[in-house]
């Protein structure tokens, strides 16, 4: 728990009949909830795994769709949001080209090796591992991960094969 004195507003009610509120701000709490899911995922098996996906699955495939549109619409937002705070942590223009604009700049690993990180941890967690090294001033990532436009990645990508 942070231990920060912060306005009553920043601490949910946890017992609505007698206005209680919970003792650590929201902050803490959902900090709290993540780490207990991860310790539990971390020991679930595999049938537990994909009983859990197919029931997120069917809820969602049960939603109404302007729910489904609002959802997708949030996830694009955080993904682009998430996107943009990368590439302006690394520099925010291509190494070879210097060229600046965000929709063609790419994420290029300097020893290879991207395609097989995104099978393994999927491409957002990707994006958040590398978001997470840069906020930490991980000065390896700069050494690993560069930005490049797309002709500069596409070229580059082909001569090395």
């Amino acid at each position: 728990m942070c231990k920060d004195e912060l306005p009553v507003e920043m601490f949910s009610i946890n017992d609505k009949k007698r206005g209680y509120r919970r003792p650590e701000c929201r902050d803490c709490y959902s900090y709290k909830k993540k780490l207990e899911m991860k310790r539990r995922r971390a020991t679930e098996t595999p049938k537990e795994k994909r009983l859990r996906q197919e029931y997120h699955r069917d809820y969602f495939q049960a939603l109404p769709d302007e729910k489904k549109a609002k959802w997708r619409e949030g996830n694009k937002k955080a993904y682009h949001t998430l996107r943009e705070e990368i590439l302006l942590g690394l520099g925010g223009r291509c190494v070879k080209c210097r060229v600046n604009d965000l929709n063609v700049l790419q994420i290029d690993h300097v020893n290879g090796g991207g395609g097989q990180e995104r099978k393994e941890v999927g491409h957002t967690k990707s994006y958040r591992i590398i978001r997470d090294r840069i906020r930490a001033n991980d000065s390896s990532v700069f050494d690993e991960i560069q930005l490049m436009c797309a002709n500069c990645h596409h070229l580059k990508s082909t001569r090395r094969r």
